[in-house]
């Protein structure tokens, strides 16, 4: 309903204040794919999405989703580390899974760090695979953590 009439403007080809509807449009763009996430997440939790596993080179994947942020998080002067040697074998997952959780990890360290950097780290330990994304970003106030009964 919102982004429709906004690409007709766009395909206009001198429309008045081009910068801002494209701001617009790409906020927007941007409030969907969030739209989306929360719906799959709230699928998943629900038990209404099966997971599809495939084996994948998990490193590299998360490498190369990590590195969408690269450019972003290097005009914002802050520095982007990203640690995924390659695993001994592929590791069954589900693709679109991974990348939501990746995509959305890698956005809320983006969003609430103004200085420093961010970390990506993907390593084996014991049987599992542990994906850590770490931040010099302002954290999450003591009071809102959960607190163990």
């Amino acid at each position: 309903m919102i982004l429709s009439p906004l690409e007709d403007l766009l395909a206009i080809e001198s429309i008045p204040q081009r910068d801002t509807i494209e701001l617009i449009h790409r906020n927007s763009l941007r409030l969907l794919k969030l739209v989306n996430t929360l719906l799959d997440f709230s699928r998943i939790e629900a038990g209404r999405t099966q997971a599809i596993y495939e084996p994948i080179d998990l490193a590299q994947l998360t490498q190369e989703l990590a590195s969408n942020f690269r450019s972003a998080i290097e005009r914002a002067e802050m520095h982007l580390t990203i640690d995924c040697p390659p695993l001994a074998e592929l590791v069954y997952v589900d693709r679109d899974l991974w990348e939501k959780i990746v995509l959305n990890l890698m956005s809320n360290a983006f969003k609430f760090t103004f200085a420093g950097g961010i970390t990506v780290r993907l390593q084996r330990v014991g049987e599992a695979i542990e994906l850590t994304v770490q931040d010099t970003g302002v954290g999450i106030p003591a009071i809102e953590l959960p607190h163990p009964a």
